[in-house]
C-alpha cells in the first residue's frame, strides 16, 4: 500500500488512530460522561489484565478527553493534576506512594476514572463508583464478583 502525501508534503496516515477495542472504550466512556450531565455521577473503574496496559490506556483516555473538553489538559508524564484518569497497579509495578496518591484523588472525587489491574479487585474499598468496565475478558467467577462489587 503506497503512502499518500498531503499538499504540505506530509504523509497522510491511513491507519486508525486506535484499535477497535480502544475506540469502543472511548465511545463507552464518552457516552457515560455525556449521560452523567452536570451531576457528579461520572466515576468509574476500568479493569485491565496486564500492568503494561494501565499507562497506555490512561494516555489514550486522557488525550481523548482533553481533545473533547477544555477543562482537561493533554497528558504530560510529569503532571497528572488535570488528568481525568489515573493508573493503579499492585506492588512491584507501582510505588506505594503513587498508588495511594491516585486512590486518594479518586476517592476524593478529584479524578473521576481509574484504570487498574486486579489490585483493586481484591479488598480495596472504593465508594461512589458508578460504573465498572472490563477492558479484557473476565477469567474467573471470583474476578467477576469482586469487580461487580465495586
Amino acid at each position: 500500500r503506497a503512502l499518500k502525501m498531503d499538499n504540505n508534503g506530509s504523509f497522510i496516515n491511513n491507519f486508525p488512530r486506535f484499535t477497535k477495542k480502544a475506540q469502543s472504550l472511548l465511545d463507552l466512556l464518552w457516552q457515560l460522561y455525556s449521560n452523567a450531565g452536570k451531576e457528579s455521577t461520572f466515576r468509574g473503574l476500568v479493569f485491565v489484565e496486564q500492568v503494561a496496559l494501565t499507562y497506555p490506556i490512561c494516555f489514550i483516555v486522557n488525550t481523548f478527553f482533553a481533545e473533547q473538553i477544555s477543562v482537561f489538559k493533554i497528558p504530560k508524564y510529569d503532571d497528572s493534576s488535570q488528568w481525568p484518569m489515573l493508573p493503579v497497579s499492585g506492588a512491584g509495578s507501582m510505588l506505594d506512594r503513587t498508588r495511594e496518591e491516585h486512590l486518594t484523588r479518586f476517592r476524593s472525587g478529584a479524578v473521576p476514572l481509574l484504570v487498574s489491574t486486579s489490585a483493586l479487585e481484591e479488598g480495596i474499598d472504593v465508594a461512589d463508583c458508578s460504573f465498572v468496565i472490563r477492558f479484557d475478558t473476565v477469567k474467573t467467577t471470583k474476578a467477576h464478583i469482586q469487580g461487580s462489587g465495586r
